[in-house]
């Protein structure tokens, strides 16, 4: 059985983004059917968190689309704070833009303060190019779709933009000429750019263009938030149902080619055949499908780990914390994030898994791991561990060229338009199958999530 009428897109996968674009389409007049299939979960990197750049990109997609659900998108969101350890110096960084300028300026004094005349003279002279990339984060958007959120303007008005432009200028100039920097000082600058653009833009990189630090500084000073990804998902499945989509939640199987062309899909629950004209992944792939995009020896993705406490210390409740440090920089263990809760710790360790790697493997030492950071970093406190519990989640990091002396470079795999998915039964490109995710963020234009927006929003004028 087929069914009756042809669809223009099947939108497959499991997260608000997929759904974001599936409504789009659907305003356009299009035939959409939206698979809400779990195993292309796009991970926490690019569903959980929010930047204050994303929340304007949303907010501005909801206006020139009238999507209710993202117009009130402050009601899915609380803020994110975060406690950033390099070794053992600690910075927070809130929800004040001028608490976080002041906080870095005062931990990283050497990258974040430029205070003489002669190095502001020097600083002058960058000062055009700094507006430009920080135009060009934005031309993606037109006038018309696109405008300025005016709570970023406050916010940036309020912490006078030439202190701004002062502080980002001399992080840059010290960026710029790292080579030239002592060892540990150089250590310190690419283990902190290494930790914050894990976090922000999912990549494990010690290295960055002139709009992704722009973007990077952006994103530490501006307030950020957690999204309540579940009650989201609710509310735009409903949007979606009322505005005519088609929805279905359920595995995809197997998939019918004719030469380069996917003619047909199953789903393991539907008996018989759906036909579209373009077929559309957003997350992540599951290994057990037809398609693929090379995968190496192994990636980096990361762990999960719950941990059952007798008690929390209070001075730990409800604090996110991130570490990392110069040694860890190219192991398979580089960095971790631990929220506390009142008896509970949730981990997310980056972690290098290789292909074929159980959990099995990694347990007992990432356990005695855990216990020799809580110690090092908080040795005033004691934790009883009653129980816990691991599994690798969906995320996944790009990696610079070389990062990793384990197998293959992942930036190598990882195509620059969003059709580079093949088949390895017929190892050529399927020309109306596309993917938008995590490791399809283009290298030198990665921006995290905003990348990925700016891919969806393409998609969309484009139909």
């Amino acid at each position: 059985m087929v069914l009756q009428q042809k669809l223009d897109a099947v939108l497959i996968g499991h997260n608000y983004l997929n759904t974001m674009l599936a409504m789009t389409l659907i305003k356009k007049g299009k035939k959409i059917l939206l698979i809400d299939d779990v195993r292309f979960n796009a991970g926490e990197i690019l569903t959980h968190s929010l930047s204050m750049l994303d929340l304007m990109t949303l907010k501005s997609w909801a206006e020139f689309n009238q999507v209710r659900s993202l117009l009130r998108i402050e009601d899915y969101l609380q803020p994110h704070q975060y406690f950033i350890f390099i070794k053992k110096r600690e910075v927070f960084l809130g929800n004040q833009v001028s608490a976080n300028l002041q906080e870095l300026e005062r931990k990283y004094p050497v990258f974040f303060k430029a205070t003489d005349v002669q190095s502001k003279l020097k600083l002058s002279l960058q000062a055009e190019e700094f507006c430009l990339e920080w135009s060009k984060l934005f031309v993606h958007f037109k006038p018309h779709f696109f405008k300025p959120d005016l709570s970023l303007a406050k916010l940036l008005k309020q912490s006078k933009f030439s202190l701004l432009l002062e502080h980002f200028l001399y992080f840059y100039q010290s960026f710029k000429n790292k080579v030239h920097l002592d060892d540990e000082t150089r250590a310190l600058l690419n283990s902190l750019t290494y930790t914050t653009r894990a976090i922000f833009h999912g990549h494990l990189s010690q290295t960055g263009q002139l709009n992704e630090l722009v973007h990077l500084y952006l994103t530490m000073i501006l307030p950020s938030y957690k999204v309540n990804h579940d009650a989201l998902m609710q509310d735009f499945l409903q949007e979606l149902k009322q505005a005519g989509g088609e929805f279905k939640e359920m595995s995809v199987g197997e998939f019918q080619l004719q030469g380069s062309i996917v003619k047909g899909m199953e789903l393991k629950s539907f008996d018989g055949l759906i036909e579209s004209n373009q077929y559309i992944f957003m997350g992540s792939l599951p290994k057990e499908l037809d398609f693929d995009w090379e995968q190496s020896r192994g990636q980096y993705t990361s762990l999960n780990v719950q941990i059952q406490l007798a008690q929390t210390p209070h001075f730990l409740r409800q604090k996110k914390v991130i570490s990392s440090s110069p040694m860890r920089i190219s192991t398979d263990r580089p960095l971790f994030e631990m929220t506390f809760f009142e008896k509970s710790i949730e981990i997310k360790w980056v972690i290098f898994r290789q292909s074929g790697t159980k959990l099995s493997f990694v347990k007992e030492s990432v356990l005695n791991d855990i216990k020799r950071e809580l110690l090092f970093l908080f040795p005033e406190f004691s934790f009883e561990i009653k129980a816990y519990s691991m599994n690798f989640s969906k995320d996944l990091f790009l990696v610079d060229s070389g990062f990793h002396s384990f197998g293959r470079s992942a930036t190598k795999q990882m195509g620059k338009q969003l059709n580079l998915i093949l088949s390895p039964l017929r190892k050529q490109r399927a020309k109306n199958v596309f993917f938008i995710g995590p490791s399809h963020r283009l290298l030198k234009n990665n921006l995290g999530l905003t990348s990925t927006l700016i891919e969806i929003k393409k998609w969309q004028e484009q139909k």
